[in-house]
């Protein structure tokens, strides 16, 4: 098994395809090219979506040409019955920058002879169904076929011998030659963004259906209803701890005009409404996030806000307008992200509008529930009240820096690229920490950091009419921040301050209340940070560690207008 630093192969993905970096490189740039799903051989994986595969490979060899030189490919093809000496039967093959003409010098001679292809699409023809040895170079593609005297790991030993090593057999299944691994991945992660989104926005639907392009009563007959049936339901979807319950009479599912909410018992009934750039956002632009993803951030930007106000969730109204560009899949792929978040969450998509626009436009609205009085707004801060954070911020605006300045820092690709995403991709709106200061009774204001950190404190402050004051000793830096500023010369405080997208919520307590909310929070799994403190003299600094008070840094999220 493989461990250790770089923690991850994985040089490129899509839908159906992952690009790996061989544990055990025979030389920099090894590289293995693999289907998701399981398949015997690529003469498989051909005859069922030639085209996928001959689309993908023209973009992994452009860019694999463009730093590492021709490519050899070499496959050990196999069967249910022959795994033609390669060991793993699932379809792989391996990527080299070895000389193809030398490889065939020993393989002519030791194997049980070979055809020319034409290319890749000739891998599907029937007669290929038993075990052969693949081996391509520049437009050259040949089939051989084993010989009695051919030994497991065959390729890899001609392979080995071309480059003139000792024979590498069974190194295989071992690391070795780690500084080799290192400098491919070293190597790959200076792709450029524009490179990646080639292969990010190859159709998802060419390795199973044709584009298919339905109307908006067949979406939602096809898509709408299989994704969110079984909504409707006399059992309450949220429950209080006074015994007021909300449960979902029709919802998604019914395809009426309207949801309906039964609300049993005295509560108040929070809603929030929110639109996102859809495709205007800059990740998806560099091909980083995915339908799925737009359609998970939807629900989390608009669940964040009935978080903020200390409510249980209780359900989504979705608004998904889309281009006439958008396949059924894609549009499959907005609504399954919406449900996923919509599960995550706690909070049914119980209905809302689809049909066509210019672009991609998403909005929402979600609807929670509070016990009498308890909603918590922003307006309640009292001066000497302790300034607390559910979880430090500074994530998401590392991860637009980074990926907006198309640098690729090895550092940063192999230890945070996957956090600094997962920012975007999977936002998390707090839910139960939200709930948790409802109930207390005594949180005096609250609100998310969708604006940033510095734009909430401004907001509560002056919501409030009062002051704040921020600790810079309290505040807390994410590895992940750390290595992008140190990257691109950036200030941390200014990043963890600004218009980061974390979602996390600000709150304010009285002071004697701490140790109760800790303790309680601590029970549940939940933690939060005490960053500063409500003051009478309405502005709104950071106390240095030498004392001095300044401005807060950063620059505070504003909603840009036009003349």
């Amino acid at each position: 098994m493989y461990e250790g630093f770089p923690p991850s192969r994985l040089v490129l993905e899509t839908e159906d395809f992952v690009l790996l970096a061989d544990m055990s490189p025979l030389v920099v740039g090894h590289l293995l090219l693999l289907p998701k799903r399981h398949y015997l051989s690529f003469s498989e994986v051909v005859a069922a979506h030639r085209a996928a595969v001959e689309h993908l490979v023209s973009r992994v060899l452009g860019l694999y040409r463009a730093t590492f030189g021709e490519p050899l490919i070499l496959e050990h093809g196999s069967t249910e019955f022959e795994d033609g000496n390669g060991c793993i039967t699932h379809a792989h093959w391996h990527l080299l920058p070895v000389d193809g003409a030398k490889v065939d010098e020993f393989m002519v001679a030791e194997t049980a002879g070979h055809v020319s292809l034409s290319g890749i699409a000739d891998l599907a023809d029937e007669r290929w169904s038993g075990a052969y040895y693949l081996r391509g170079y520049g437009d050259d593609y040949r089939l051989y076929f084993p010989g009695e005297s051919n030994k497991r790991q065959y390729l890899r030993s001609v392979a080995g011998r071309v480059l003139s090593m000792e024979d590498p057999e069974w190194d295989y299944a071992v690391v070795v030659r780690k500084e080799a691994l290192r400098e491919t991945m070293g190597k790959t992660s200076r792709w450029t963004v524009a490179q990646r989104l080639l292969l990010n926005h190859l159709e998802k639907a060419t390795m199973s259906v044709p584009n298919v392009f339905s109307d908006e009563p067949t979406r939602l007959d096809r898509v709408i209803s299989t994704l969110f049936a079984n909504q409707s339901s006399a059992v309450p979807s949220a429950r209080h701890a006074d015994g007021t319950t909300v449960a979902v009479v029709a919802g998604a599912d019914s395809q009426d005009d309207c949801a309906v909410l039964a609300v049993r018992g005295d509560q108040d009934l929070v809603i929030g409404s929110d639109y996102v750039r859809g495709p205007k956002f800059r990740l998806y632009e560099y091909g980083l996030l995915t339908e799925f993803d737009l359609g998970y951030y939807l629900v989390a930007a608009n669940v964040s806000d009935v978080a903020a106000m200390g409510a249980t969730p209780i359900g989504v109204v979705s608004v998904v307008r889309y281009p006439a560009e958008m396949d059924d899949v894609k549009f499959e792929e907005v609504m399954t992200g919406i449900r996923q978040a919509c599960a995550d969450f706690g909070a049914p998509n119980i209905g809302g509008d689809i049909g066509g626009a210019e672009r991609l436009i998403l909005s929402a609205t979600a609807f929670g529930t509070c016990m009498p009085g308890r909603a918590l707004m922003r307006g309640g801060a009292r001066p000497g009240d302790l300034v607390c954070l559910t979880a430090p911020t500074g994530t998401a605006g590392a991860a637009t820096e980074y990926f907006r300045s198309g640098r690729t820092v090895e550092a940063i690709e192999n230890d945070h690229r996957d956090e600094l995403l997962r920012s975007w991709t999977r936002p998390q709106a707090r839910v139960r920490e939200g709930v948790f200061l409802g109930r207390s009774g005594f949180v005096t204001s609250c609100q998310d950091t969708s604006d940033g950190l510095k734009a909430t404190l401004e907001c509560i402050a002056r919501s409030s009419g009062v002051g704040v004051v921020v600790d810079e000793a309290a505040i807390v830096v994410p590895e992940a921040v750390t290595a992008v500023c140190r990257a691109l010369s950036k200030e941390p405080l200014a990043v963890i301050m600004g218009d980061s997208v974390d979602f996390e919520l600000v709150f304010t307590i009285p002071p004697e209340r701490a140790a109760e909310l800790a303790a309680d929070f601590e029970t549940a799994g939940l933690s939060f940070g005490v960053i500063g403190r409500i003051t009478e003299e309405p502005c709104a600094v950071m106390r240095l560690r030498s004392g001095e008070r300044v401005d807060i840094p950063g620059a505070a999220w504003r909603h840009a207008t036009t003349a």
